[in-house]
């Protein structure tokens, strides 16, 4: 086993860094880790930023059907190199419209610039922690890569509800 660090993000903002459309995670704190930072999916979403996959061009294009399974909760999906933190102030007005709509851009915040995005080719299904936390990578994965945990499915139930007959 390789101890590995981990940030919790929520979906779909999880899903969006750890595949690379978003290349910047925005904080209110900086960091002084540089290199490998996995990324684990809360368990708790949020109808609003559902809404924002369906409502936004920019989410929509990385995130067509929230309800197809892609937004995976609870589980280590990915990781990044974290590269440089900086000042969001010093980025803002370089950044294009898609890469400002993911993150929060606001005076007094920090940009964790990342490279290297990578989406597991299996969720690992674990209980998060806030801040950057340390976690015992298994050796294999054990799921196959289309399960949800148990307790996933009724929330894929209601977002597939949500998607197609609350338009």
């Amino acid at each position: 086993m390789a101890k590995v660090k981990v940030i919790s993000l929520y979906q779909p903002w999880a899903y969006l860094f750890a595949s690379g459309a978003k290349k910047n995670e925005t904080r209110p704190w900086r960091t002084n880790l540089r290199g490998e930072l996995y990324i684990h999916a809360t368990q708790k979403i949020s109808f609003n930023d559902l809404e924002l996959c369906r409502q936004s061009e920019h989410f929509r294009r990385y995130i067509p059907d929230p309800a197809s399974g892609i937004l995976v909760q609870g589980a280590i999906i990915g990781k990044v190199h974290i590269s440089d933190v900086v000042n969001v102030e010093s980025i803002r007005d370089a950044l294009l419209a898609e890469e400002r709509a993911f993150g929060d851009y606001r005076d007094g915040r920090y940009a964790w610039k990342a490279d290297g995005h990578t989406l597991l080719d299996q969720p690992i299904f674990v209980k998060g922690r806030q801040g950057i936390w340390e976690y015992d990578l298994p050796g294999e994965p054990t799921r196959e890569p289309d399960m949800m945990a148990p307790d996933q499915r009724e929330t894929a139930e209601r977002m597939h509800y949500y998607q197609h007959y609350l338009k």
